[in-house]
């Protein structure tokens, strides 16, 4: 049954129900209902609205009224303190003190997502339109009132409101859970750096193990690498893809370290068998990388950087279109270092030499494009020094 006070003596002087849930000190409100709250300034109407308001949710949600305004906001205040979920708030347009309309504009702005209906007699219905446009009020009734218009607004209202909060969790949930995301991602590009930089530093290692073997060697992966993309910039390679140039640069001749190192620095010439066991250098290379997938981009362009643009290369007579532009940038980078890289059969060619033979195997041994850009390359590095030297 609703708590029904029938008598003006059950009044305090402020005009407060006395016994009513919200006197903050008996019938203490529930913090997980919600709370339903009526002002007007006339007994029965919060009579009528406190019976009916508990008969439709008094299993759900705690159902207070108030004589004034002063009361209301007093006790709104103390309930929004306390975590209670403030539903609606039902206001009659004549109160003392403070008119219906302007308490509803205060719970707008003090006691957001609560929602407010104006109650109003026919005379004041120009009024309460105006409170709906200008204070927002989410809806009005008119006095007397059918109680179904009464029940199927506040039904209304009240899952209006439920929808708001549990809109309010979801997004307090989505941001939760971005910032978890934003934390998990600074967490993976900070293990994603740390994974490259290990990368860098494996590849840096097999190619200082390479180097150890065949002294001869020592500096060539990391000059091919240099010129690679220096050669690539210049055809207009982007930054991820020079990247993965200068590594596979590096790792080209990796190869090598399943081959004797007496055959590696062998000063004589060899014979076919020890010929063919150096030619076999790619295709090691190729197996070594395979079993790691970071490498996978790196396989191809170690396994035919000595192949040749007419496709009368190794191991695999592949030419032009059928090798993407980094496996004969590598190509041409790697030919010109080795020529004029000492070797154990032979000393290091003069440059002039070496772009001469560049020059002649352009469209034959060598792409074009990379011949020309190396050219042009050279020459510009040519022209600095004797500049330098000038001085």
């Amino acid at each position: 049954m609703p708590r029904i006070v029938p008598e003006l003596a059950n009044l305090d002087s402020g005009g407060r129900r006395r016994g009513g849930s919200m006197d903050g000190q008996s019938n203490p409100v529930d913090s997980t209902r919600g709370v339903l709250v009526g002002v007007d300034s006339e007994l029965h109407v919060l009579q009528l609205l406190e019976e009916q308001l508990t008969d439709q949710f008094g299993s759900t949600h705690e159902v207070v009224t108030f004589l004034s305004a002063e009361l209301a906001l007093e006790a709104l205040y103390r309930h929004s303190r306390q975590g209670h979920s403030i539903v609606v708030v039902l206001a009659g347009l004549k109160l003392p003190g403070m008119a219906g309309d302007r308490l509803l504009e205060m719970v707008q702005d003090r006691f957001p997502g609560t929602l407010r209906v104006l109650l109003t007699e026919y005379s004041q219905l120009d009024t309460a339109l105006y409170g709906i446009t200008t204070a927002k009020i989410d809806r009005y009734l008119r006095k007397p009132w059918e109680p179904e218009d009464l029940a199927l607004s506040m039904a209304s209202l009240v899952t209006q409101h439920r929808l708001h909060c549990k809109n309010l969790e979801l997004l307090d949930d989505l941001k939760t859970r971005n910032c978890e995301l934003e934390e998990a991602l600074r967490e993976l590009a900070a293990a994603k750096k740390q994974s490259e930089g290990e990368f860098l530093m494996a590849i840096q290692s097999l190619a200082t193990a390479l180097e150890a073997k065949d002294p001869y060697t020592a500096g060539h992966s990391h000059r091919v690498a240099q010129f690679s993309v220096l050669i690539g910039r210049r055809l207009g390679l982007q930054e991820k893809e020079l990247k993965d140039l200068h590594t596979v640069a590096l790792l080209h001749d990796i190869g090598k370290i399943g081959i004797a190192a007496t055959l590696l620095n062998k000063p004589g010439v060899l014979n076919q068998r020890e010929f063919d066991t150096i030619r076999n250098h790619p295709t090691i290379g190729a197996h070594i990388l395979a079993p790691i997938s970071r490498m996978a981009p790196y396989i191809l362009a170690t396994k035919h950087h000595h192949e040749r643009y007419d496709g009368h290369g190794y191991p695999d007579g592949l030419r032009g279109d059928q090798l993407p532009l980094s496996v004969w940038i590598m190509s041409v980078s790697d030919a010109f270092d080795a020529m004029t890289s000492t070797r154990p059969y032979r000393k290091a060619q003069p440059r002039a030499f070496a772009v001469n033979q560049m020059a002649k195997g352009r469209g034959t041994q060598f792409h074009p494009d990379c011949v020309d850009a190396l050219l042009a390359i050279l020459s510009e590095q040519t022209a600095a020094t004797e500049q330098v030297g000038g001085k």
